[in-house]
């Protein structure tokens, strides 16, 4: 029984030992598993703070989590802020010339001069001298004819030639007329059909004699009683003798008044369109709807919106600007586009500058430049932390936004941010350092003597020639004779022995009656007790060993 009771004392023990020998084991294992939950971490190789392409953005927040060049999408188009041209315009995401306008909407992508081509000619506006005109595009000798339609692009006193005789209209005195370009005599006949271009008193020579037939009318018949014609009036009466279909030429342009749709007017002969205009005067002879042309643009007054504009002729949205000048043709409130940037003045928050056109919240700053476009308060977030620089305290330090209690420490470093005084705390101890007295040591804060003792661990907080009471008699170890004696703090006459027992406080030479004749006796007598008792403790051991062994062969037999 005895042996099988030790034997399981000793598979006990035995157990104890091993059971003591994996507990440290196992509670390291237990500890590193609540690390690696704290961590996030769950053995499957990803978490929440997961950054695959290594950007030092989490996957969560990196809208390309696979891109490492790319976090943002501002517009949300699939292309990369970093590069997307215009990382908050949708539409657009390129500009290959660099002129500020995006491929898509640049009818000249490549072209850093050109963005547009109103009238798609195939020609920019900045190089069209007619932008909203397909047909025409320079204008060589700037007389606002375009050289596709003026007949004489390099001659700015010319621009049709009516009659296709080589001749422009405004030189030929017969525009109409492709035989004539040249009355000299000015007798309403063209040079070319006239037998005497100098004399404006002959124009025929039917017998070509080299006498104008006037002229010899008169000397066959001095008198004028003939009437070569026969149309019933003498020769005399008769201003064209010869022409049968005239008598009389009131104006004296040379033109009989039968013919002369203007007898009374030298100047006119002709009305080709029978406008009631005569040709000469009719700067369209041609058409009955126009007969001026004030500014010679090659478009009559009627339907000329700009009859005294040699530069304009058309006002297609009727705001009071030609189109030639006007940038936007087709819309009355726009006229102008400063900064080329497709938005006219009128609409545009800054007609002088290409990159922005909108001020959603009337800060002044465009909202392609404002990082808050809807709040007039903000504009900036230097450090981009979400808060814009008016309203953050610390806009160029990502970590720190607000500072409630103006000490210049951001509320997140602030231990204390509602106490300006105080803004750390490094013993932890909730007290700041400015005020504890024991900044490193969080079971101090005060020293209210200035002895460099805490006041919880100074027996005498208010004293500063006492720290300690060994004894806790009162009476600080520095004042105690008797540090460690809690009955004594005095030995007046420093004999050893305390005021209170010494019945002779200010005599060293005694303590007790009798003591002269008795201090030898006295130490002897200590001695003596001393060495009875390492007697006593002797024996005391001597006895408990015998009665061990004795029980120990007991146990044996």
């Amino acid at each position: 029984m005895v042996r099988g009771a030790k034997a399981n004392w000793m598979w006990m023990a035995l157990l104890i030992a091993c059971i003591g020998a994996l507990a440290g084991p196992a509670q390291a294992l237990v500890g590193a598993g609540a690390e690696g939950a704290a961590d996030g971490r769950d053995g499957s190789g990803s978490s929440e703070d997961s950054d695959r392409d290594g950007d030092g953005v989490p996957d969560l927040e990196d809208a390309f989590p696979d891109d490492k060049n790319e976090t943002k999408d501002s517009d949300g188009d699939g292309v990369g802020d970093n590069r997307d041209d215009f990382p908050d315009d949708s539409s657009e995401q390129n500009d290959t010339d660099g002129d500020g306008a995006g491929d898509n909407s640049d009818a000249f992508p490549e072209d850093a001069n050109e963005t547009t081509d109103s009238d798609h000619d195939g020609v920019g506006d900045n190089h069209d001298e007619f932008p909203h005109n397909a047909s025409e595009t320079k204008d060589s000798d700037h007389d606002g004819a375009g050289d596709n339609s003026d007949a004489f692009p390099h001659d700015a006193n010319e621009t049709s030639d009516s009659d296709s005789d080589g001749v422009g209209d405004n030189k030929d005195e017969f525009p109409y007329d492709s035989s004539e370009q040249k009355d000299t005599d000015g007798d309403g006949v063209g040079d070319r059909s006239d037998a005497f271009p100098s004399d404006s008193s002959e124009t025929r020579d039917d017998n070509h004699n080299g006498i104008g037939d006037n002229r010899e009318a008169r000397m066959n018949d001095p008198e004028g009683l003939n009437d070569s014609d026969g149309d019933g009036v003498c020769d005399k009466n008769d201003t064209f003798p010869h022409d049968s279909n005239e008598t009389e030429d009131s104006d004296g342009d040379g033109v009989g008044d039968n013919e002369d749709p203007f007898p009374h007017d030298a100047n006119e002969t002709e009305d080709s369109d029978d406008d009631g205009v005569g040709d000469h005067d009719d700067d369209f002879p041609h058409d009955a709807n126009e007969t001026s042309d004030s500014d010679d643009d090659g478009v009559g007054d009627n339907c000329d919106a700009f009859p005294y504009d040699r530069s304009e002729h058309a006002d297609l949205d009727g705001d009071g600007v030609g189109d030639h000048h006007d940038e936007f043709p087709g819309d009355a409130n726009e006229t102008h586009d400063s900064d080329d940037d497709g938005v006219g003045d009128n609409h545009d928050a800054f007609p002088h500058d290409c990159n922005e056109t909108k001020d959603s919240d009337g800060d002044g700053i465009g909202d392609n430049s404002d990082v808050y476009p809807h709040d007039a308060n903000e504009t900036e977030d230097s450090d981009g932390d979400g808060m814009g620089d008016h309203e953050d305290a610390f806009p160029h330090d990502a970590n720190e936004t607000h500072d409630s209690d103006d000490d210049g420490v951001g509320d997140h470093e602030d231990a204390f941010p509602h106490d300006a005084n105080e803004t750390e705390d490094s013993d932890n101890d909730t007290v700041g350092d400015n005020e504890d007295a024991f900044p490193h040591d969080a079971n101090e804060t005060k020293d209210s003597d200035h002895d460099d003792v805490g006041d919880k661990e100074d027996a005498f907080p208010h004293d500063a020639n006492e720290t300690s009471d060994s004894d806790h008699d009162g009476v600080g170890d520095s004042k105690d004779d008797f540090p460690h004696d809690a009955n004594e703090t005095k030995d007046s006459d420093g004999d050893g022995v305390g005021d209170k027992k010494d019945a002779y406080p200010f005599d060293s030479k005694r303590s007790q009656s009798g003591d002269y004749l008795a201090m030898g006796s006295s130490a002897g007598s200590l001695a003596a007790t001393g060495s009875i008792i390492a007697v006593l403790v002797i024996v005391l051991l001597v006895v408990v060993l015998a009665v061990m062994m004795r029980r120990k062969k007991r146990l044996q037999s």
